[in-house]
């Protein structure tokens, strides 16, 4: 794989940056015109809810204790490259984290906004609003259960723990044989 271009290490992690995300970049700001702090405000927060999203992956495949190799950004989707966790429940946490980060900054976003409503700076706007609404449409859309968005492997898990939560609580005791989550 075509290594990216290195823009800057977080916690130890390297975050790279395809050359399309800085060319899109450009192109709205350059064609910003008179509103160019608002449309780089936009771009850069473009960019933030996108590395919000991976780096909860990135926290939960630390919590796993997965190695952590990089964080990739391209124009509208991000990659978190990092160790197979140990069980296919794992591999689930990993794929929710992204979304579940993205709603816990989202939500008291939107409830700021819905309550005492956008300001008069439209730098700041733009920030709210990919923060805040954009950031949750987009997380709602990623748990899609379709290929390759991260809902393909979060939404299997759920099944999966009633039915042994279930057989838990009907026996009185844990299930015996393999349990298909956990390798």
């Amino acid at each position: 794989m075509k290594q990216f271009p290195l823009v800057f290490r977080l916690q130890r992690v390297r975050v790279c940056v395809h050359w399309s995300v800085l060319l899109l970049a450009a192109l709205l700001v350059g064609f910003a015109g008179r509103q160019f702090l608002d449309a780089l405000a936009a771009a850069i927060s473009f960019f933030g809810v996108m590395l919000l999203h991976e780096w909860g992956h990135v926290l939960a495949a630390r919590r796993l204790r997965c190695h952590v190799d990089a964080v990739e950004i391209f124009p509208f989707f991000g990659r978190t490259l990092y160790s197979s966790p140990y069980a296919r429940l794992d591999q689930a946490v990993v794929a929710w984290s992204g979304a579940l980060l993205q709603l816990a900054v989202a939500t008291p976003i939107i409830a700021v906004v819905n309550r005492f409503g956008f300001t008069d700076w439209g730098a700041a706007n733009a920030v709210l609003a990919l923060f805040g609404y954009f950031s949750a449409g987009m997380a709602a859309f990623n748990l899609l259960p379709v290929a390759p968005l991260d809902g393909a492997q979060a939404w299997p898990m759920l099944p999966a723990l009633a039915r042994r939560q279930w057989r838990e609580r009907a026996s009185g005791r844990p299930p015996r044989g393999p349990d298909p989550w956990v390798r």
